[in-house]
Formats: structure tokens, sequence, C-alpha cells
């Protein structure tokens, strides 16, 4: 049987604005128009018995089809951070890639026949092989974490071979992301000591879809089962087993981080745009000096200096000021103009060439560019 849907404008313009609650089921909200309850019907796992299994919500999104139609990254939202942990296998990566060419392969019963197999020895691995049990040992390890520091993290079985840590916040505007998932992540791994944490994953945060809970793994034949209350690891294999797809009531505000947490996010996002412009004004210099004939042309000694000395005292009109680094300052004597370094109180007094020559401690342009690049970590 083939089941056509036909989606319009409204009904995406409506996704674009409510997805995020979408991915897991909110029995919660109401709807004004008529056709978003269509659109929720159809996600909502009572009515697709979870064969749908594709559908699912990004880590970033706009709230309006007019953003979307924009495209501007910095109208995007996020309201939540995703852990991935997931074991590897060679089993169960075997099997998955088999199931993979099998569906595009092979037709007709013998596809079925096959597929069937080769899911039911998957769950062998799951069953009878403990495949879960460090995934979930690890997983369940950042969500004890994570609760003493007073977030409430949720817990999905993922349908396949690990499992999903999901950590909620009210929405907001963090075009970094990314490199924020990827901090917490790497953070998480190294001192929880979380071998199969995927830091693939949160690398590109910004990309990941996320399977909606209750819906079928089409690869294995499991449900992705959110845990809605702590379990043993062989009431998780219950679960998993029951087949169970009931939705279990959810309500998101119960999820929500602490304000705390969120204006940590906020700073997180704030030091990585200014490294990340940084970087980028590091690389225009260097760019610069290495093509140029005159060195530094067009170069503001002020950004010399924020790029190396970091964020100015004070800035005015014509200067940026900071503690001289060329002697033990107090009194932030030094000044940055847009030719020359000059402190009051050791008297040096340098062009661009010098600076950069004194704080990279280079004797060769040569040495100088390589310094800069060591200094920012620029391949």
């Amino acid at each position: 049987m083939i089941i056509i849907m036909v989606i319009t404008i409204e009904m995406l313009d409506i996704f674009m604005r409510y997805h995020n609650l979408f991915f897991l089921n909110c029995n919660n909200y109401n709807y004004d128009i008529e056709s978003s309850e269509i659109f929720l019907d159809f996600l909502n796992p009572k009515f697709h018995s979870g064969i749908y299994g594709l559908l699912g919500a990004e880590i970033i999104y706009y709230k309006t089809l007019d953003q979307y139609k924009k495209g501007n990254n910095n109208d995007r939202y996020s309201d939540r951070l995703f852990f991935d942990f997931d074991v590897d296998n060679k089993k169960a990566s075997a099997i998955k890639k088999e199931i993979l060419d099998t569906q595009s392969n092979i037709v007709g019963r013998k596809r079925i026949a096959k597929i069937k197999r080769l899911q039911n020895e998957y769950k062998t691995l799951i069953f009878e092989e403990d495949l879960l049990e460090k995934p979930f040992k690890e997983a369940t390890k950042l969500c004890n974490y994570l609760r003493n520091k007073g977030i409430n993290p949720y817990l999905i079985v993922s349908g396949s071979k690990g499992f999903h840590v999901n950590v909620f916040f009210k929405e907001m505007q963090l075009n970094q992301i990314g490199c924020i998932s990827e901090h917490l992540a790497t953070l998480f791994k190294k001192n929880l000591g979380l071998e199969t944490l995927d830091l693939a994953v949160n690398r590109d945060a910004h990309r990941r879809l996320q399977r909606v809970p209750y819906s079928i793994n089409s690869k294995t034949g499991l449900y992705c089962q959110p845990i809605s209350k702590e379990l043993s690891y062989d009431e998780v294999l219950d679960l998993i087993a029951k087949k169970d797809n009931t939705p279990v009531e959810f309500d998101i505000h119960r999820y929500y981080t602490p304000d705390t947490f969120n204006d940590l996010l906020k700073s997180l996002n704030d030091n990585f745009n200014k490294e990340i412009k940084r970087e980028n004004k590091t690389r225009k210099l260097i760019n610069k000096s290495t093509h140029d004939d005159g060195l530094f042309k067009d170069v503001d000694l002020r950004d010399l200096a924020l790029l190396t000395l970091g964020e100015p005292i004070a800035i005015y009109e014509n200067r940026n000021t900071y503690r001289c680094p060329f002697h033990d300052d107090n009194h932030a004597s030094a000044a940055a103009f847009d030719n020359r370094f000059y402190c009051s109180a050791c008297g040096v007094n340098l062009d661009k060439y010098d600076f950069v020559m004194q704080v990279t401690g280079a004797k060769t342009k040569n040495e100088m560019l390589m310094s800069l690049k060591e200094i920012f970590n620029l391949k």
C-alpha cells in the first residue's frame, strides 16, 4: 500500500512554528487552527503506530516561514542539547549495513524475510549479548551528574544501539549552538569517563535530526522508547521487549533548565562569537601580511593588540588602553593607536611591525607569521 501525504504551505508554516514541540508527544498543548490538528494527528504515534519513524526535529530551527525564506542563521532558535551514547560494535554495524543493502537491492517477500531475520539477529545482540549495557550505564551516569546540578535530563532508547540524553531549555537564539554542544560534550566525556558518548554528533549539532519517540527504527524494528522514570538495566530491556508505543504524558516545563544554566549558555555563545571574530581577524591579518608588499598594510594596530593582548581595559575614540605587556603595569599605562603602541610608564613606542615582533618574540617576518599561527591555532 502506498500512502501519499500532501502538505500545504499553511501546514508547513505551522510545522515550522511548533515543530520543536513535536519532538515528544505533547498532549497538554491547544491549537486554534484546524489544520494544525490534522498535522498533529499525523505526527501523533497513537495514529500512525510508529511506522513513520524518520520524522524528527532539528536542533536549530526557524519559528516562522518568513524567517525560513530569509535564511538568516541568526534568526534560528535552539531549545535543547542532545548527547548521543552509541556503542561501537562490529556485529551490529554489519547487520545494519546488510539491512540497508537489502532494503535497496531486494524486493518482495525475500526482502521482508531477510530483513526480519537480520532484525532478529540484532535483537539477539541486545537481549542476549548485552549490547546496550555500557551505553546505558554511561548515559545514566551523565543523567545523575546533571540532576545533581539541578538539571532534569530526558533519557530515550534510540531504537538501535544506544541512548539519547536531552537537556531542554526555553528556546533562545544561540548562533553558536554547535560550538556550545561540542564544548560541553567534550567536558562530560573527559571528566566523567564517558567512552560511548559520540562527539561527532555534537560537532555537527546544528544538522542533527532526532528520531520521534515511539516511532520504529526501520533498521532494527525496535521502538524509539522514552524512559520517563529511573529504571535499572534489566527494566530497560523489559521496556524495549514489550514493544509498547503507548505515549507517556510529557510536560516539557518539567524539564526546562534553571536560569543559571541558561545564563551559562548565553555566556558561552558570546565567548565563542568573540573567539570566532578574533580568529577571522587573525586569518585576515596573516593573509595580508603574506601577500602585501608592505607588512601590515592597511591593518589597524588596535586590531593587532586585540588579537595578541586580548580585550582592552578601556576603549576611546582614537585609542584602546592596556596594562603594558613589556613591564609590570598595574594602571593600564599603555595605549594602542591606529599606527603606534605607546606606554607612558616604560616609554615603549612601537610601530605595527615592531609591536608584533616584540609580542611574539620573533626575529624575522616568517618567524613572526609562524608565531601568530601558533598563538591562534591556525593551520
